[in-house]
């Protein structure tokens, strides 16, 4: 059994694996589904090697977001997003395109229950993977944004590894795992402004990871971001959990603003 489908999720945290947080190409999605995503993954995580549908109370998501009407839209995005993802076969690197969900029965009342199946593909994903992050919970809702979202979890994947402290991404690749989509954000001023220094700047407040970048140039041209990070000592992840109870606070006044402004991460 590979590494990855052994970790257990907990109250507190998820199990994500690697090859479904670098992620090459993915639908156009929203920070509520992203959450969503996430949620539908952790509630089945723990007996995800079965072929079989999985069931969670739409009580369980209204977190999330309380509209379930949104909700309802949400879902939709889910069943039709095709992600593409770096797998190994045979010694060699291959980009393989797959959808999420296969099946959803989302019961007609807001008290019922959301049927889901994942997608058998997804569930090979995970039982041939051996990298895996911990995303834990109260920071995954402290994000503010699905960039920011994005940017945690490619970090946590990343930050307990022994020997190394930075990677390379081009600036395509790049775009690719911290969602921007497909022909947005398209010059590195707008990249980094709207994206990447905003996404930085949240992760350094929120979170126990600390990071940073580097540009790399080729000529005059940019070619490269390097991404750093590292663990944040005990005191520095203490004022982290401060900011994110400071955070929620706001998060559940103001939850219709944050949906609006993540529907304009692409502006």
């Amino acid at each position: 059994m590979k590494n990855t489908i052994k970790a257990r999720s907990t109250a507190n945290s998820l199990i994500k694996a690697g090859e479904l947080i670098d992620v090459l190409e993915v639908s156009k999605l929203t920070l509520q589904d992203r959450l969503l995503f996430n949620e539908l993954l952790r509630n089945c995580w723990n007996n995800i090697s079965s072929d079989e549908e999985h069931a969670i109370h739409k009580s369980e998501l209204t977190h999330i977001d309380k509209n379930l009407s949104r909700l309802e839209d949400s879902i939709s995005r889910l069943i039709a997003t095709q992600l593409r993802l770096r797998v190994m076969r045979d010694g060699d690197s291959f980009s393989r395109t797959m959808a999420f969900l296969t099946t959803v029965d989302n019961c007609v009342r807001d008290d019922g229950f959301i049927y889901y199946k994942l997608n058998s593909d997804v569930v090979e994903v995970v039982k041939n993977s051996n990298v895996f992050a911990r995303i834990k919970i109260d920071i995954m809702y402290a994000m503010g944004s699905k960039y920011s979202l994005a940017l945690y979890e490619v970090l946590a994947k990343r930050v307990n590894l022994e020997f190394k402290q930075f990677e390379d991404f081009d600036l395509e690749t790049l775009r690719s795992i911290l969602g921007v989509s497909h022909g947005k954000l398209t010059s590195w001023n707008h990249l980094r402004d709207r994206c990447l220094q905003r996404a930085v700047d949240e992760v350094n407040l929120l979170t126990d990871i600390g990071c940073a970048f580097q540009i790399i140039k080729s000529g005059r041209r940019i070619s490269t971001v390097r991404l750093l990070w590292w663990g944040k000592d005990l005191s520095a992840q203490k004022e982290a959990m401060k900011a994110r109870e400071a955070h929620s606070v706001v998060r559940k006044s103001k939850q219709s603003e944050y949906i609006v402004a993540n529907a304009r991460d692409d502006a």
